[in-house]
């Protein structure tokens, strides 16, 4: 045979070979070289005419013959049989029978011609089989496994054969060779494949967000944001992203994941990618657990899939064929919800079954999904049979990205998704949780902000969580859990709260102590049957309730719980804490102490809000309390507690007069303490709701008569001094509509002594256009980094530069700076922070991510943003020299005759000759001195002295 023939032809055959299944998967992927030099030098070394008939041309089709799911089925099995080692009945006639069905799939396969390969059946045929020779190692799998799993494989009856007798071949290798040697029994197979398929993608096409008041549905391609799962098991060889992108036989998967993680989206997900592709050689089918609990000794999970193919998808079929397609490997069976068979003992029979299954019909792929919580009670028992991941929660990437698309389906402008944003970081736990994500996205559509009293937003969640999420997918709740649930959550969180080294997990028979006593005193349960409601109390939280769960054992084996998220211990304690409550000062020094531990914790804000819901004008006493005691410094240090009062302003409505103490009361502090510390509480006020902002507007544009002009000009230098530090740090947007009338009156005022004393609102100044760039000397910091509340951000320079890139065009800031670019930095006086050079990469994703989301015009003068993206190519180069960075690639094409890369490596071996480089770089030359003396519009006029190492772009701090 030809050398390229037999090296083409022995690639294709190891690469299909990884298909084989379950046995020789993982030792193909390992030795599949081999294989290749293996199967090469037997082809090569083949004198037959029969093999020099196979062209290279006719190498894909024969590629995609044997991807074909029946070549699998029958490669299994004659591995099967070269391992049984004697144990089996009539393996000569068993390998016979094998070659003969591979014969009949290949005269069956039609192309609309005679193809020449097809000639070549027995050669393909030993070719496959030896390539299987070649990479399992030597053993007896068969003899390794447990004799229930032996008599169910094999379906064997006689007990004298299991105790060492010779055993027929497996049931499922009888089922493939009466499949495959039948034509119309193949076409059959084929047929109700394709018929899942095309009735599955018609069932699945939209995500359906049933917690939404509307029920909405969306395309996938909408809404749906891709995962991140991570083995649970080290050593693990499957890849599930792989798996999901290229089903194949023999993959056995087990899902588990959070409440809420979106574990039944993801298969759902997979069902319908599969149930697409074009070649409809997979047919998923989904089972929910929670349907199997009703499954008896005549009734299988045989059955059900069979009642599903025909219910369910309408489709006319028989056991025997369904049965045929789980032979062969046609089928992907997807088992979602184990955790929600709620009986432990009916899970693990469950899972017992689903083994079963998988051991009889080992072809046919599974991915299962349970919770996390509970899985190791009843957990699959052969971590090499089926591999364990665990699907991850949301990354901040992937919590922005799920947000832009519900923002961009809903039609709501940018600046409503980037407040949202901002909103929802006050609830961060929250919205890593996909199905918490998603309620608070359906909140904000139904009220147009995410609820300021956050009360709201955990009873919300909450109550989701704990009671609707079951209710909606009919899995049963005890009665205790419906009728006393919230109040049992109070009493137990009220517990953590008291005592923070809770938080590592309360040993159960404390607990169960604690919900007893409940029971007994509140419920008018009797003591002897309390004790055991307590205990299927706390059973049905380890095994199934989102809010308290099982969180390891101790040292001598107890159970130990914990809450799932913080911020629902702290809503529940809230409750508690106001709820025992005898008077007023008790909720005061409650939320005093709080605050004083951990001022970031919602848990002070949560107790204002419950105790607002049971006293008439709650919230409003509490807050008179609190500036009092700040006032006169006691159990509150001096001025620290402005802070709280604007988030308590911010979260429930009190009295106009009220709000104007508080207001007043803030900027007073703010006037006399360092810029740095007002972050957050300036955030809060920026935040506050429609009527109490209208107050402080009106108060800062001098609106009351009681007041000095010259204290409100002391608050307004107060206000614009710290909204120009966070305008430096990119998060005013989302503020400017409700403050530009105040902000624009602000800056119309300032005083020239407070731009040249403060760099932020220098830089805000120079931004907004009422200073012109070239009124600022190069050296100003305010180009290159800017300080705002203790810490650095980039400067004006970067910022223009990210912006024109974001919008491909010379607009705005970038405008004004870029006339003056190249002066500035052909002076070589830069002196750029590290911390600005290391987020210039950072910076550009973000900007082409933005451009990307925005679909900017390439209309308009692009010679600045060629300059400018220059520039950022350059400072990379400084930061990574001899690399080459995305950013470099797509910018390339702007720049003629290659320039771009012959303009880094000339600054590279000018530097050091001898310097590594990427092979990009290595193909091509350098700029000679006359491309150097006339790098023309395209480049900054520095750009041949920086080439030539004359001069740098990024200096450390000295």
């Amino acid at each position: 045979m030809d050398p390229v023939v037999a090296g083409a032809l022995s690639n294709v055959v190891a690469s299909v070979a990884c298909k084989v299944g379950e046995l020789a998967y993982n030792s193909f992927h390992q030795n599949k070289d081999v294989v290749a030099l293996k199967l090469g030098e037997l082809l090569i070394g083949s004198d037959g005419e029969e093999s020099s008939a196979i062209a290279v041309a006719e190498i894909p089709e024969i590629e995609r013959f044997l991807c074909e799911p029946e070549v699998t089925a029958l490669a299994q099995a004659s591995i099967l049989a070269s391992r049984a080692e004697g144990r089996a009945q009539g393996l000569v006639e068993w390998q016979e029978s094998l070659r003969i069905s591979f014969g009949n799939l290949v005269d069956s396969w039609g192309t609309g011609g005679v193809a020449d390969w097809k000639n070549q059946k027995d050669l393909l045929w030993r070719l496959v089989i030896q390539s299987a020779d070649f990479a399992l190692p030597p053993g007896d799998e068969i003899s390794q496994l447990p004799d229930e799993d032996v008599e169910r494989l094999f379906d064997v009856s006689d007990e004298s054969v299991l105790a060492g007798g010779r055993i027929p071949a497996p049931r499922y290798v009888r089922q493939i060779l009466a499949t495959l040697g039948n034509s119309e029994a193949i076409n059959s197979c084929r047929q109700l494949c394709a018929d899942i398929c095309a009735a599955t993608a018609s069932k699945t096409e939209q995500m359906h967000l049933d917690h939404a008041q509307d029920r909405h549905q969306f395309s996938y391609d909408q809404l749906y944001v891709e995962r991140s799962l991570t083995p649970k098991h080290v050593g693990t060889d499957e890849v599930l992203g792989d798996i999901i992108a290229r089903p194949r036989p023999g993959v056995h998967v087990v899902v588990v994941g959070n409440p809420g993680a979106g574990k039944s989206t993801l298969v759902s997900r997979f069902i319908n990618t599969v149930s697409r592709r074009e070649l409809r050689d997979y047919a998923p089918v989904m089972i929910r657990c929670r349907e199997l609990i009703d499954l008896s000794a005549n009734r299988s999970i045989l059955d059900r899939i069979v009642e599903i193919v025909r219910s369910d998808l309408n489709i006319s079929t028989s056991v025997e064929v369904v049965e045929r397609m789980l032979a062969i490997g046609r089928a992907f069976l997807v088992f979602d919800g184990i955790d929600e068979v709620v009986d432990l003992q009916h899970r693990r029979d469950l899972v017992d079954l689903i083994e079963l299954l998988a051991t009889t019909y080992p072809l046919t792929s599974m991915i299962c999904t349970t919770r996390v919580v509970g899985y190791e009670s009843a957990a699959f028992r052969r971590p090499g049979k089926f591999s364990v991941f665990v699907l991850d929660e949301y990354t901040e990437h992937q919590v922005s990205e799920y947000v832009r698309r519900w923002f961009a389906i809903m039609q709501r402008p940018d600046i409503d998704r980037r407040a949202f944003l901002q909103e929802s970081r006050e609830v961060q736990e929250i919205r890593k949780n996909p199905l918490m994500l998603s309620l608070l996205c359906t909140l904000y559509r139904i009220r147009g902000y995410i609820p300021i009293n956050r009360h709201d937003v955990y009873q919300s969640c909450a109550n989701l969580l704990f009671y609707s999420w079951d209710a909606m997918r009919h899995i049963p709740q005890p009665v205790d859990h419906r009728r006393y649930g919230m109040s049992l959550m109070e009493e137990l969180a009220y517990l953590f709260f008291r005592f923070p080294s809770a938080s590592a997990g309360v040993e159960e028979g404390q607990l169960t102590g604690i919900v007893a006593s409940y029971f007994e005193n509140t419920a008018g349960v009797d003591r002897s049957e309390a004790a055991i409601r307590a205990n299927e109390f706390l059973n049905f939280c380890a095994g199934r309730a989102w809010l308290l769960t099982s969180a390891g054992t101790d040292s001598r084996g107890g159970r130990l719980f914990s809450f799932t998220h913080r911020t629902f211990m702290e809503f529940f304690a809230a409750q508690a804490i106001v709820r025992r409550a005898n008077t007023q000062e008790e909720v005061v020094e409650a939320v005093i102490e709080s605050y004083a531990k951990n001022s970031s914790s919602v848990l002070p804000d949560l107790m204002v809000q419950a105790y607002d819901d049971k006293q008439d004008r709650g919230a409003e006493r509490i807050l008179r309390d609190l500036m009092k005691l700040g006032h006169e410094g006691r159990k509150l240090r001096s001025g620290s507690h402005v802070s709280l009062c604007v988030r308590i302003l911010n979260a429930t409505p009190v009295n106009a007069r009220l709000v104007r103490e508080v207001v007043l009361d803030v900027f007073r502090v703010w006037s006399t303490q360092s810029v740095k510390m007002d972050r957050a509480s300036f955030i809060s006020l920026l935040q506050l709701y429609k009527d109490p902002r209208r107050i402080v507007i009106r108060f800062l544009m001098g609106g009351d008569d009681d007041d000095s002009s010259e204290e409100i000009g002391r608050y307004r230098t107060v206000f614009i001094r710290r909204w120009a530090r966070l305008w430096c740090q990119g998060e005013c947007t989302i503020f400017e509509g409700d403050w530009s009338e105040l902000v624009s009156d602000i800056v119309g005022s300032i005083s020239p002594e407070l731009t040249s004393h403060d760099s932020a609102v220098r830089a805000y100044m120079v931004a907004s256009g009422r200073i012109a760039p070239e009124k600022i000397h190069f050296q100003d910091s305010i180009w290159y980094e800017i300080k705002c509340f203790g810490m650095s951000t980039e400067g004006l320079l970067l910022r223009a530069c990210f912006g024109m890139l974001a919008s491909t065009g010379a607009g705005g800031l970038g405008s004004r700076i870029v006339r003056h670019f190249d002066s500035w930095v052909s002076v070589g006086a830069r002196k750029i922070h590290e911390l600005t050079a290391l987020s210039i990469q950072n910076g550009i994703r973000e900007a082409l991510d933005s451009r990307a989301r925005t679909r900017g015009n390439e209309e308009g003068d692009t010679g600045p943003l060629q300059r400018v993206n220059a520039w950022l190519a350059c400072c990379i180069a400084e930061v990574s020299p001899g690399s080459i960075d995305i950013f470099h690639d797509m910018i390339r094409r702007d720049y003629a005759d290659d320039r771009l890369f012959r303009t880094l490596k000339t600054r590279l071996v000018a530097r050091d000759p001898d310097a590594p480089m990427s092979e990009t770089l290595l193909d091509v030359a350098r700029l000679s001195r006359r491309e150097l003396d006339s790098l023309g519009s395209e480049f900054p006029k520095w750009t041949s002295r920086w080439a030539q190492c004359k001069t740098d772009l990024i200096i450390p701090n000295e």
